[in-house]
């Protein structure tokens, strides 16, 4: 992913593997691997600091766990095994992933779709790997339903109305996994907390600058990298979607990650990354995928009409070109 935690640079934390102790600021921090990535935990906490991170840490495993295509034997993957008119009773946390997941794909015209995952397999970047390309036919037959394909009942009641669904939380877990953890950290007596899960992060209170946090979005250049701009984010969540960094080459072609599940095929427009700040981290997570399938015109006049905070960085003939809501103006004093 294509945000970073720059505030470690900038602040001189230090994050050895494992847990570091209270540094002479207060904070402590945690670093370690989980959903194919790294993680960031650091906090402020009243008491027993590295206890708080710990169960910080085991709250994103948890999910990792429960929601993972990687492992037959998760929750997912047995919902995915339903069979159609069944319902089967699943986690608060996977209803709630699973809820917000509804809500992103019918504000959004169904350009999020959590049911895209038969065509994330088909395009070799799911759980199933392969080397082709799928054929127009196989594309047509794996389209996710108007729906999605799934119903969600309460309490906690998933059924499946196809036997091919396959559901992939993987543009929504993660970012409530960050959320999970931060709720830990908060509730467990942490007032200034952060956590960063491949990128997507959430923030409470003020880094150790004691000036709230500050969130390096990173460039998209294969050559020079760096960061191209810094959010402030006390209290809010970011995340952001890219095609620069997860792609293939099949018969020279560049195959994005990005599956539209509109039409079934990779994305193709000149949006390169796209940042989002919400009020969580699973609806910036979602959001972000959702704008990124709708590519830079129609992402970004969508993203005014829900007066989202949104930062985008669009290819161009001589690099990348930034464009923005008036709503991340706001926040990060953007011309």
């Amino acid at each position: 992913m294509s945000v970073r935690f720059w505030a470690i640079l900038l602040f001189g934390i230090s994050l050895a593997q494992g847990c570091s102790s209270p540094s002479k600021t207060g904070y402590a921090s945690k670093q370690g691997s989980v959903m194919g990535t790294y993680y960031v935990l650091t906090a402020r906490c009243i008491d027993a600091a590295e206890i708080r991170l710990d169960s910080a840490a085991r709250a994103l495993t948890r999910v990792d766990a429960e929601m993972t295509t990687w492992n037959p034997d998760s929750m997912l993957m047995r919902l995915n095994r339903l069979p159609p008119g069944e319902t089967m009773t699943v986690s608060q946390e996977m209803w709630q992933v699973l809820d917000v997941s509804e809500q992103v794909r019918k504000e959004s015209g169904g350009a999020f779709n959590v049911s895209v995952g038969a065509l994330v397999n088909a395009w070799g970047f799911g759980s199933v790997k392969t080397d082709k390309k799928p054929t127009p036919e196989e594309i047509s037959a794996l389209l996710p339903t108007s729906d999605g394909g799934y119903g969600l009942s309460v309490p906690e009641l998933v059924s499946r109305s196809r036997g091919d669904v396959f559901i992939d939380l993987s543009a929504v877990a993660k970012g409530h996994a960050v959320d999970a953890a931060l709720e830990v950290l908060r509730d467990g007596g942490c007032p200034d907390a952060m956590v960063d899960v491949g990128g997507e992060v959430r923030a409470i209170g003020n880094g150790p600058a004691r000036d709230g946090w500050r969130i390096g979005i990173e460039s998209p250049s294969p050559i020079h990298g760096g960061i191209e701009a810094v959010l402030p984010l006390r209290n809010r969540a970011v995340a952001t979607s890219g095609d620069y960094r997860n792609f293939r080459t099949v018969d020279g072609e560049r195959i994005s990650h990005t599956i539209d599940p509109r039409d079934g095929y990779p994305i193709r427009h000149g949006l390169a990354s796209i940042t989002v700040v919400h009020e969580t981290t699973a609806l910036a997570d979602a959001w972000a995928t959702a704008l990124n399938v709708l590519g830079p015109n129609e992402g970004l006049e969508l993203a005014h009409r829900l007066n989202l905070p949104v930062y985008m960085l669009v290819r161009s003939s001589d690099g990348f070109d930034a464009v923005y809501t008036d709503a991340m103006k706001s926040l990060m004093d953007l011309p």
